[in-house]
């Protein structure tokens, strides 16, 4: 078994798995073209407006540690964000 994708820590969702190496590239270069995941978050406080984007550089904020923060010679990530409810 060859795992296709992975999950950020604390995240849910679905991980795929293919029987060998060919179909892990083929399911791999077909997830590569979408280049695009999907999360649903709850927030505590507001965001800057009802949807936008944030493109920003991260990076990891120590060696070997998976946490990441914007640094201006981080790796570019861009985020588009829509509100979908508020308590």
């Amino acid at each position: 078994m060859h795992a296709v994708n992975r999950l950020d820590r604390d995240t849910g969702g679905v991980v795929v798995f293919a029987k060998n190496s060919y179909m892990k590239a083929l399911l791999a270069e077909a997830l590569e073209e979408t280049g695009e995941k999907k999360y649903l978050a709850v927030i505590y406080g507001s965001m800057p407006a009802e949807s936008g984007t944030v493109d920003a550089p991260i990076k990891r904020l120590a060696e070997g540690d998976m946490m990441r923060g914007v640094s201006p010679d981080g790796q570019r990530a861009v985020t588009h964000y829509e509100t979908v409810g508020s308590c």
